[in-house]
């Protein structure tokens, strides 16, 4: 007899400085995994010192109106999510980050659903995201909850072209950020797609 499946139980919460260079190995295992279909090793390798050194993570989670969080499952960082405060009422989504091993549990749309929760609490009106192109993964995912592309923009950054997503309809908590917009963050040689949701209030 097999045993049954344990539930998954993550918890969200605020990284600690002593926790960075966990978040740091994570984030390269995941580039390392996902990206290189998209872009090459040596942008890979750019994109993980611009972004995930020490110094600029410490900055981000000392930052005003900033917010890094990690989904931790069993005691181990499994995801993390960086956002932000705009103007006009906008939370700008920097980064969501998910281990491979969890793909397909619905904890991608949890860390949506988390950062939707603390933007509504920021009293925003739209939550915004700037995707790669290629990222089809994450461009489904993100339409999947509720997402659309807003504009498509051509950026070069050292790695790739971004699109960006949004939507007017209003979603409930159970879906992504109430009353936002979103454009994730991505590697690209031009720039990202952006995406956006709105929500009304």
């Amino acid at each position: 007899m097999t045993a049954a499946p344990q539930p998954i139980d993550p918890i969200i919460r605020a990284c600690q400085p002593a926790e960075l260079d966990t978040l740091a190995a994570l984030a390269r295992h995941i580039w390392q995994h996902h990206y290189p279909a998209m872009i090459s090793r040596a942008q890979i390798d750019y994109m993980l010192a611009q972004r995930y050194s020490h110094p600029v993570l410490l900055a981000a989670l000392e930052a005003p109106h900033h917010w890094l969080d990690g989904l931790w499952l069993n005691g181990q960082m499994a995801g993390f999510v960086h956002y932000c405060l705009q103007p006009d009422s906008v939370m700008k989504l920097e980064k969501l980050y998910l281990d491979p091993h969890w793909h397909g549990q619905g904890l991608g749309s949890q860390l949506l659903q988390y950062v939707a929760a603390r933007s509504r609490q920021q009293d925003c009106t739209r939550l915004s995201l700037a995707v790669n192109k290629q990222n089809h993964l994450a461009l489904q995912a993100y339409r999947r909850n509720g997402f659309v592309v807003a504009e498509s923009v051509c950026q070069p950054i050292g790695i790739q072209s971004p699109a960006l997503l949004s939507s007017n309809r209003r979603p409930t908590r159970a879906r992504t950020s109430p009353r936002c917009g979103l454009p994730t963050a991505a590697p690209c040689d031009q720039s990202p797609p952006s995406t956006a949701h709105r929500y009304n209030r």
